[in-house]
């Protein structure tokens, strides 16, 4: 990803949107089965026009894509082949929908950054998030900001981490004002942490009070429950950023809000989501992931 994308991402040319045929439409599970079956006669004799054989199917991207992600194959490599000859050389949304769909099961590392240049286009950034996640959640997570970031800042933060400009990560991840009440939700929290690597940055600044109260926001705002998913369980690296933040609250903390998080997160391992994390290796098995944090009565 070389240069930044415009908010919901460069637009695809008229185009990439093929029409659907006029009649009544089917029914999902009837549609995913059209789907299959169309892939199944590719996979057994390819054809020279792959992608014309899914528009021909007259079914929308998105359950084009479900069904390519769900295909179950003995072939992978043949699998492969399809999908990356659909998502480089086609030119509907339709087409390339479908190769992101076989990729995001049978894709491999080398195909990272062709699906993170795909991601950067206007309709095609969720079926590549989903195709990136298990090889990249890096940039799945930077693509999947890069379209939905409101606000300066995220904005600013977003267009660096796609540039790959980071050299003042730190500045942008503080200057992030990451709270409800800007937008910040638990899965935008999640894919912040992701894309900058929270807990590495945080150990890269073991002093820095003003980027640990960013790692503590962004965490308590995963754990919230007034979602209907909890994004603590989603973020993979949400052990290693509870150790990362417990290793800088040794020392008692004076700042109130920063003491009402630090609560919060601690209440959330012992009897919340976080309790249904994974121990780091070497933790005894009674042992908890990280004692609450200290906190002292506000001086008077």
């Amino acid at each position: 990803m070389a240069r930044p994308s415009p908010p919901g991402g460069h637009p695809l040319p008229d185009s990439a949107r093929t029409a659907r045929p006029r009649g009544p439409g089917r029914r999902h599970g009837e549609a995913r089965a059209t789907v299959t079956d169309a892939l199944r006669r590719l996979l057994a004799a390819p054809g020279p026009d792959p992608e014309q054989a899914l528009v021909a199917t007259g079914i929308r991207d998105r359950t084009v894509f479900r069904a390519a992600a769900t295909l179950d194959h003995p072939d992978a490599h043949a699998v492969r082949a399809l999908g990356r000859r659909l998502v480089r050389t086609g030119t509907t949304l339709v087409g390339v929908t479908g190769g992101l769909g076989l990729l995001s099961r049978y894709g491999q590392p080398e195909d990272v950054p062709h699906l993170r240049d795909l991601g950067m286009l206007a309709g095609l950034d969720a079926a590549a998030v989903e195709a990136l996640t298990p090889l990249d959640r890096q940039g799945a997570a930077t693509v999947g900001l890069a379209h939905r970031a409101r606000g300066d800042a995220l904005r600013a933060l977003a267009d660096a981490l796609v540039s790959g400009r980071t050299g003042d990560l730190r500045d942008l991840v503080v200057a992030v004002p990451a709270d409800r009440a800007h937008g910040i939700g638990p899965e935008k929290a999640r894919r912040i942490a992701e894309a900058t690597r929270l807990p590495a940055l945080l150990r890269a600044h073991p002093e820095d009070p003003g980027l640990l109260a960013c790692a503590v926001l962004l965490l308590t705002r995963m754990t919230s429950r007034r979602d209907y998913s909890v994004e603590v369980l989603r973020y993979e690296e949400a052990g290693e950023l509870y150790e990362a933040i417990t290793a800088r609250v040794g020392e008692p903390v004076d700042d109130l809000d920063l003491q009402a998080l630090l609560l919060s997160l601690a209440l959330d391992l012992h009897s919340g989501a976080s309790h249904l994390l994974d121990r780091p290796p070497g933790r005894p098995a009674g042992a908890r992931r990280s004692s609450p944090p200290s906190v002292r009565s506000p001086t008077t």
